[in-house]
């Protein structure tokens, strides 16, 4: 199980890789991956600030926690680090050779001039960063909104500091093909499922009809299985509750390699009343408008 520790300086080398992943002050990750190679400079940006590392029970920093600290939940886990991918990015993308080769997952950070996104470098499975180098071409794919988005883009510049990241040029045709009725934004919120017992759980994608959630391995739930769930969305300055019926649509199980004890599920929505139809609607659709305000800015140029 993963922990949160004081971090050793003397374990940040320069030119070797991290035993540990680190977090800021806040918990927020930094540096996801084990594996990764510290360049001077990163090491002495990371030592500037109070840091934390993150190590699982088996490693030998766990005799180093510091007293009182606890071990997070696996959700709460998931939700630090896709909170994070959230706030940074609402864009995502799948990123290969090409069609046969293994995909990797990346995050949009930034756009440039002439039709440049900056992406987050591809991790593994394990976390660890894939090696891309500068004039390659990668095949990219995500969903946006209502569609399958997919293109071959070129790496144009490759940034290592303050981590790693890279330009890629988006061609001047993109192919999109619309594969949902409904539009679906990505979000990260928390949310409460009235079972027989309470459980907490996590809304990773969210439409007018149905959601992406995950809750704890300990919380199993089964296909068509209905309940009431209840979660709040942030509309005209406010925060408004709203409980709508769930219906289990598709079980996808341990979605996410990096947490296992995580079960996701695709989830269909029936509202209960008009208000909160218009409110989950509303909500749907501030969250398509900062998005057309970035990615669609450079696919359709």
């Amino acid at each position: 199980m993963a922990r949160h520790i004081a971090l050793d300086k003397a374990e940040v080398v320069c030119g070797k890789p991290l035993p540990f992943s680190i977090v800021d002050p806040g918990r927020n990750l930094l540096l996801a991956s084990k594996g990764q190679v510290v360049t001077e400079r990163m090491r002495e940006a990371l030592l500037r600030n109070g840091l934390m590392a993150i190590a699982d029970d088996g490693d030998a920093h766990s005799s180093r926690e510091q007293p009182g600290q606890e071990a997070l939940s696996p959700l709460l886990q998931l939700r630090q680090q896709y909170a994070r991918a959230s706030a940074i990015s609402r864009s995502g993308f799948r990123i290969s050779r090409d069609e046969r080769s293994e995909c990797f997952s990346c995050h949009v950070i930034g756009m440039a001039e002439r039709r440049h996104l900056i992406l987050s470098a591809p991790v593994r499975e394990d976390r660890s960063y894939v090696a891309v180098s500068e004039g390659q071409t990668w095949l990219f794919r995500t969903f946006y909104a209502t569609a399958a988005i997919r293109f071959s883009g070129k790496v144009e510049k490759l940034v290592f500091e303050p981590f790693p990241y890279f330009h890629v040029e988006v061609p001047a045709q993109v192919e999109m093909r619309h594969v949902r009725k409904m539009q679906r934004v990505t979000v990260c919120m928390d949310a409460t499922l009235d079972l027989a017992q309470p459980a907490a759980g996590l809304v990773l994608d969210l439409s007018g009809t149905g959601m992406r959630l995950c809750v704890a391995a300990d919380t199993p739930l089964e296909e068509k299985q209905h309940f009431t769930i209840q979660f709040r969305v942030h509309v005209f300055d406010e925060w408004h509750p709203l409980t709508v019926q769930a219906t289990v649509v598709r079980c996808l199980g341990a979605a996410d390699p990096m947490h296992s004890q995580v079960q996701f599920y695709g989830i269909g929505l029936e509202t209960q009343s008009e208000r909160d139809r218009l409110l989950l609607h509303t909500f749907v659709q501030s969250c398509v408008i900062q998005e057309l305000d970035g990615l669609s800015k450079v696919l359709a140029g």
